[in-house]
């Protein structure tokens, strides 16, 4: 990656430049991932307190093209507000280092970040309560769907699961279906793990921000990135695929190694390694998904998935 393709932010000038343009402010905090280094793929929280409405906060956001990266969030009472996209916090849930109108407890480390030039950042979308409006039908009514991220992240992860695992079922449903194959352009056989996660994004990102390879950490002496990660880097998702138990014990034996290593990343809360498996890997689901690792209140946990025999092969729908 060219130097260009980055550019860094004073995070203390940034909260200064809040203060000023924006009427009101009393208060910038930090919080979310880039309260730990390495997050250059990750948008920038920043708590403010203080103005009267989240207008003045978007406004000063759109004006300058190197703030596309900001988060603002407005704290009102005891909930904190995202002026991007609308998205709800509990206040008193987050961990946070004032910025503005002091910044002595904040980590000199920290204090200049370097930001992705050359990405389109999505900021976090944490829906309020347990249901989001997802569209609107001819009525005016909305659809809703139960949100992945409450107060519990191995919900979350439980959930994550799940919709992997149903996108699996939909694929062998489509195999069988003479409309599906009618599509020219479509490729659903799984050839490898790279699949499983291209299947998983376009699962997943219509109903939850998540970020793909969000940040690099140091695993047995080489460099690797986590596969992707939900909730502001509190959830990490790692996938694997095995087709025969060769492939099973070595994902098994990879996937452990990894967990461990991004437990050790201190923004991580639960570590969750989905092994996506053929019939004939013969996977003890009970052994392996009795595995787990604990940091004190963090996790490494470990899930099984089949992938039917109709998507595993070129014979499947292409």
């Amino acid at each position: 990656m060219k130097r260009a393709d980055y550019f860094e932010l004073d995070l203390v000038d940034v909260a200064s430049d809040i203060a000023t343009q924006v009427p009101g402010v009393t208060s910038v905090r930090l919080f979310g991932s880039r309260k730990y280094l390495g997050k250059v793929r990750s948008d920038l929280d920043l708590l403010i307190t203080g103005p009267s409405n989240l207008e003045s906060l978007l406004n000063l956001r759109s004006r300058f093209q190197h703030y596309e990266p900001l988060d603002l969030w407005l704290a009102a009472g005891e909930t904190a507000i995202s002026a991007v996209n609308g998205s709800t916090l509990p206040v008193h849930a987050l961990r946070s280092y004032e910025l503005f109108p002091g910044f002595s407890s904040l980590p000199a480390e920290l204090r200049k970040q370097r930001f992705r030039a050359d990405i389109e950042y999505s900021m976090t979308i944490i829906p309020p309560r347990s249901y989001i409006p997802v569209r609107g039908d001819h009525l005016g009514l909305s659809a809703r769907l139960p949100t992945l991220l409450g107060s519990e992240l191995i919900q979350a992860a439980e959930a994550v699961v799940g919709i992997i695992e149903n996108s699996f079922e939909a694929l062998r449903r489509m195999s069988k279906d003479g409309n599906a194959r009618r599509g020219k352009g479509t490729q659903l056989a799984m050839f490898n793990e790279y699949d499983v996660q291209n299947l998983t994004e376009l699962a997943l990102s219509p109903i939850i921000s998540l970020q793909r390879e969000p940040f690099m950490v140091e695993c047995q002496g080489i460099n690797r990135s986590a596969d992707f990660a939900l909730a502001s880097g509190r959830l990490i998702l790692e996938l694997k695929m095995s087709k025969d138990r060769g492939g099973l014990a070595k994902a098994l034996k990879d996937a452990k190694g990894a967990l461990g290593c991004y437990l050790d990343h201190p923004g991580v809360e639960i570590a969750l390694a989905v092994l996506a498996v053929s019939p004939n890997a013969n996977a003890d689901k009970n052994a392996i998904e009795s595995w787990t690792e604990v940091r004190g209140d963090r996790r490494g946990i470990m899930r099984v998935v089949t992938v039917p025999e109709e998507v595993l092969t070129p014979n499947g729908l292409k």
